[in-house]
C-alpha cells in the first residue's frame, strides 16, 4: 500500500499540509473537493440530496446550500447521518479510483472525517493527523471563517476527540505555532518516504 491518509479536526491545518504535499509533488486527493464536486449544480449527489432534504437545501443554481446544510447537520444528528449516508459512499468510490491509479507511487488522500468513518483504515499504509489545540481550532473557525462561536463549538463537539485522534494516528504533525515549523515537519515526513 502506497497511499497515506491525511486527517485532523476542522481548522487544524489539513489544507495547509495538503498544499505543502502538493508542493513536494505528492499526488493528492482532497475529499472535501470531491464532496464539493458531488454537490455542485448537476453533481452526482444532487438528486439524492434533494430527495432527502427537499428543494430548500439547494441554492438558486441547483448546488447544495453548504452553509445552510452545515448549520442543520451540526445541530441535528439525523440530518448529519442522512447527509453522510448520501455523500460518503460516493466519496469512497472516488478515493478507490484515485488509489488504484497511483499504485506505483506514494500518494495522499485528505479525509477530514477519517476516524469518524468506518472502513478506511485498511486502504492506507499510514494515517497522519494534523493537530492543534482545540482553542486554536475554535479561534480559526470564528476569526477566519466567520463562524458563530456556538456553531464552531457544535462542530468541534461532533468530531472525534483530539485525544483519540492522537492515539489512533500513526504520525502527528503539530500545527500549534507557525507555517515554517509545519513545513519542516512535512518535509521530513516526505523525505522519510523517499
Amino acid at each position: 500500500m502506497n497511499a497515506v491518509a491525511l486527517t485532523g479536526g476542522i481548522a487544524s491545518g489539513k489544507s495547509t499540509v495538503a498544499g505543502l504535499l502538493q508542493a513536494h509533488r505528492v499526488p493528492l486527493l482532497d475529499t472535501d473537493s470531491v464532496a464539493a464536486d458531488l454537490s455542485r449544480p448537476g453533481g452526482r449527489a444532487i438528486p439524492a440530496l434533494r430527495d432527502a432534504f427537499g428543494a430548500e437545501c439547494l441554492t438558486v443554481d441547483g448546488a447544495l446550500d453548504r452553509p445552510r446544510m452545515r448549520e442543520q447537520a451540526f445541530v441535528d444528528d439525523n440530518a448529519r447521518l442522512r447527509l453522510e449516508s448520501i455523500l460518503h459512499p460516493l466519496i469512497r468510490e472516488e478515493v478507490e479510483v484515485f488509489i488504484s491509479s497511483h499504485l506505483e507511487e506514494r500518494c495522499a488522500v485528505a479525509i477530514p472525517l477519517f476516524f469518524e468513518s468506518l472502513g478506511y483504515r485498511a486502504r492506507f499504509a499510514e494515517v497522519v493527523a494534523v493537530d492543534c489545540a482545540r482553542s486554536i481550532q475554535h479561534e480559526r473557525l470564528v476569526r477566519d471563517r466567520g463562524m458563530a462561536p456556538a456553531l464552531a463549538e457544535a462542530i468541534l463537539n461532533v468530531q472525534v476527540p483530539r485525544s483519540i485522534r492522537l492515539q489512533l494516528a500513526d504520525r502527528v504533525l503539530s500545527n500549534n505555532t507557525d507555517l515554517e515549523t509545519l513545513a519542516i515537519q512535512v518535509e521530513r515526513w516526505v523525505g522519510a518516504w523517499r
